[in-house]
């Protein structure tokens, strides 16, 4: 009884935390591209705070950091 309660809590917090990692990976993907596209169209018109979020997003260790993820998920064929 009690591991089957452990094991579903845990597939239930796997389940949450998958989700939010998404969803979180989805709207940091989104702010980079409007922040690029700001960028682009009116140089001049962004603020220092968007200028360094946008520099953070496409910085190396941010790709790393999305491709580690994607890497353990790759299965051969």
């Amino acid at each position: 009884m009690w591991l089957a309660l452990a094991l579903f809590s845990v597939l239930g917090l796997g389940l949450i935390l998958a989700t939010s990692y998404v969803r979180w990976q989805q709207r940091t993907e989104r702010e980079r591209f409007l922040l690029g596209m700001k960028q682009a169209s009116t140089p001049n018109k962004i603020c220092p705070s968007e200028r360094s979020r946008l520099k953070v997003l496409r910085s190396p260790w941010w790709a790393v950091w999305r491709w580690v993820p994607g890497l353990w998920r790759w299965t051969p064929l």
